[in-house]
């Protein structure tokens, strides 16, 4: 009973909207999450979901300029959800790619690009009349930030190009050329017209109950 008061008197002080299944965490998560939020440029994040209501889940987030590129990252996990999601998407998205897509245009932290010797460059994003707007890559390192039960669900893979499994469908949502981020100069292996911009979208995984949103700048 002395537990229970205690953890009443927590939530009262802290004013979090909790569901009891998750506990106090759920808290926790959405305050660093609303944080994380802040850290970004309104337009690039207005997607993503408005609090947490569940958890597991966990973020990746770069603001360093040196990386020439900015992302921020939310990985959700629930075949409900997944489900929910698609019926919202439906047909409003700029484009819709395989993760399996060898076409993909891909922007890398330049320390991954430095690290891997990858030169890759791209003289345009429309290919076959079919434009690809680019993506952030999914890069492996991030499993780092992953608790040890998320990462049994592969998320990530070195047989495709954006470093996500063959499973996933990728939504563009909206992508533009132009300066958006102070710092970042313009990257040498985009093509003319593309050298700077922003790009933001879903990741879903129907198989695994897997669901990424994610914005980019560079």
């Amino acid at each position: 009973m002395r537990n229970y008061f205690l953890i009443c008197i927590i939530l009262i002080i802290t004013g979090c909207n909790v569901k009891w299944s998750n506990g106090p965490g759920l808290c926790y998560a959405n305050r660093d999450y609303q944080n994380e939020l802040r850290e970004m440029p309104p337009f690039l994040v207005a997607h993503f979901p408005k609090e947490i209501d569940r958890l597991p889940i966990t973020s990746a987030i770069t603001i360093d300029t040196t990386s020439q590129c900015i992302y921020y990252m939310l990985f959700e996990f629930g075949e409900d959800k997944v489900l929910k999601l698609k019926k919202q998407i439906g047909e409003k998205y700029l484009a819709k790619y395989k993760s399996s897509d060898s076409c993909l245009t891909i922007v890398k932290l330049e320390a991954i690009r430095s690290m891997t010797d990858d030169k890759t460059s791209y003289d345009n994003i429309c290919i076959n009349n079919k434009y690809y707007y680019p993506l952030p890559f999914f890069e492996s390192f991030d499993n780092s930030a992953l608790e040890d039960g998320e990462k049994s669900k592969g998320i990530y893979s070195n047989k495709t190009k954006c470093g996500l499994p063959m499973d996933f469908q990728i939504y563009v949502l909206d992508s533009k050329p132009g300066h958006y981020w102070k710092g970042l100069y313009p990257l040498d292996y985009m093509p003319v017209g593309w050298k700077n911009g922003y790009s933001k979208g879903i990741c879903i995984n129907e198989k695994k109950g897997i669901i990424i949103y994610w914005g980019l700048i560079w």
